[in-house]
């Protein structure tokens, strides 16, 4: 284009309806830092080290966009679609106040009748939420492309748009057998399937991503983007980076022993951060780069505004 096209065409997306491009997911912080939302077209990228809640946060952001009225498509390779329904009617009907664990409901451990009874009362009403789920364990690269496009035709019959697809996680999705044997190749596929369907399809793509251990080797554990290095081309694609930290995370895995004073510290910032997690925006080609701070209750799969 010419420098002249150009300014008609950038002037022209400034006066667009938002609502046509924006994917809120009613987490008001995480919409305020991604001026709106996340946007049709793009890339996103959640990353974190096993624990520390790129799960539960991936699956908050279903609910949230959902509860909205946008279609969201959620791929669980890793989990059972049965698991993720019962994680996302656990946080449903938890509050901060009165969490209920999806580990207490699988052991039918009700704290009361009117807990069991609002659990049950919730669970009838989510499944009119636009969600649907993948739960397939041999999800392959190819796939990835051919999916959402075949649910796009299945949220239009049932009267939605899809919006936004979440792929929890990438490291479970199978590339084909061009790149075999070379990993960072092999991740750099899928990362660019993925970009690729987002762009064709006009939707919004979320795909989790797990680092590898070399985070655990620092005394400063907040993922970043260096940590994103050797796998593929996953910054290079993706239009929005977020790594997800969770200090209690840590915390519970060092006990110092018990009744010495680093324990009794150990217990008391375990306390004091149980609930706090970060969300640090590590690249935004839309806006700003910085941390949002959020409650989080992972034995409920609760997120929230601080």
């Amino acid at each position: 284009l010419t420098h002249k096209h150009a300014f008609e065409s950038m002037l022209e997306e400034l006066q667009r309806d938002l609502s046509d491009v924006l994917v809120p997911c009613g987490i008001k912080t995480i919409d305020r830092a991604l001026a709106g939302g996340f946007r049709r077209g793009d890339y996103a990228i959640l990353a974190g080290r096993p624990g520390g809640g790129k799960s539960t946060l991936g699956l908050a952001l279903a609910l949230g966009a959902a509860k909205l009225g946008h279609g969201v498509m959620y791929f669980t390779p890793e989990m059972s679609t049965d698991q993720l329904a019962l994680r996302a009617a656990s946080a449903a009907a938890s509050s901060r106040m009165s969490p209920i664990p999806y580990e207490r409901v699988m052991a039918k451990d009700w704290r009361s009748q009117s807990e069991e009874e609002l659990f049950y009362r919730v669970a009838t009403t989510m499944p009119t939420l636009p969600l649907y789920y993948d739960g397939s364990s041999n999800l392959l690269a190819s796939e990835i492309q051919s999916r959402p496009k075949q649910a796009a035709i299945d949220f239009r019959e049932a009267g939605f748009q899809l919006d936004l697809v979440i792929i929890d996680h990438m490291g479970k999705v199978r590339p084909t057998n061009r790149y075999k044997g070379n990993k960072v190749q092999e991740v750099g596929e899928v990362s660019e399937a993925m970009a690729a369907v987002g762009k064709e399809e006009n939707i919004a793509m979320l795909a989790l991503h797990q680092l590898n251990r070399q985070v655990e080797s620092r005394e400063n554990k907040r993922p970043q983007l260096a940590d994103l290095r050797n796998s593929g081309d996953i910054e290079q694609d993706a239009d929005l980076v977020m790594f997800v930290y969770r200090e209690a995370y840590y915390l519970e895995q060092k006990p110092e022993g018990e009744g010495t004073d680093k324990e009794i510290e150990r217990l008391s910032a375990l306390r004091d951060r149980a609930n706090d997690l970060e969300l640090l925006v590590s690249k935004n080609r839309r806006g700003k780069t910085g941390v949002m701070k959020l409650y989080c209750d992972v034995s409920c799969n609760l997120v929230q505004d601080v």
